[in-house]
């Protein structure tokens, strides 16, 4: 009985060996030179010196300056693995730029789609109004958003709806620290409540687009991408304007 034991006990070992093993193997088949583990570390890095310069008045100009620069960087960190590089990929993320940049242009324009709002110019080069960075941010919340529904539900139309909300939630976290930045302000500091429910619908194409195109399910960056800067937003107004989420 013994000997069984110790047979199974081996057949375990071996079992876990053979899965680490294909876990080391993917990550350094799909890695570009960094690793899950040192992008991950960028991410917390970054977001670390930030929360500090932002907290000290008079670094907060600087860091307001190096924002567009900082938003390129960590989409950078995020995708910087073999899995994006083709044309499935190449077609999700134009489509991602252009959709949600003209969103925000009508959005500005017309105030029809997200309230009445502005963007300041520390958020670099506009065009039509709106910074062309605005359509990076879009590209890397939709697709992390989607990496993060499509690995913890099942079904397609569950993980287009659960992505969505992934992006309402970023989005109702990051007001508070936008406002407070000086990114972008709404107009009499009211934001409608229609604002959220038109990210929600914008998500839904993203993420419509995202399910016929993106196969490639191992961007592990993904979940930790969207929490770092959730934990950014919230320990920023925990440490500036107190425990409340309100953006005013």
């Amino acid at each position: 009985q013994q000997s069984v034991m110790e047979r199974k006990k081996s057949v375990e070992k071996k079992a876990i060996d053979k899965k680490s093993l294909q876990a080391s193997v993917t990550e350094s088949t799909n890695s570009l030179g960094l690793s899950e583990k040192i992008r991950i570390s960028i991410l917390f890095v970054l977001h670390t010196v930030g929360l500090v310069g932002f907290s000290i008045d008079e670094y907060k100009p600087l860091f307001q300056l190096i924002t567009p620069f900082h938003l390129i960087i960590i989409t950078i960190v995020l995708l910087f693995e073999k899995s994006v590089l083709n044309i499935n990929f190449l077609i999700f993320s134009l489509s991602a730029y252009l959709i949600g940049f003209f969103s925000e242009v009508f959005g500005v324009k017309s105030a029809l789609l997200f309230g009445y709002y502005s963007y300041s110019d520390w958020l670099g080069y506009k065009f039509l109004d709106v910074p062309l960075v605005l359509g990076v941010l879009w590209v890397s919340t939709a697709y992390a958003c989607n990496q993060l529904a499509y690995s913890m539900v099942h079904g397609t139309v569950l993980r287009i709806i659960v992505a969505s909300l992934f992006m309402v939630m970023f989005d109702y976290t990051i007001e508070p620290f936008a406002v407070s930045a000086n990114l972008w302000q709404w107009e009499m500091s009211v934001i409608p409540p229609y604002n959220y429910f038109s990210w929600f619908m914008v998500g839904i194409v993203l993420s419509i687009i995202y399910s016929y195109t993106v196969k490639n399910l191992s961007n592990k960056v993904s979940p930790y991408f969207i929490i770092v800067q959730v934990l950014f937003f919230l320990l920023y107004q925990l440490i500036n304007n107190g425990i409340s989420l309100s953006p005013f």
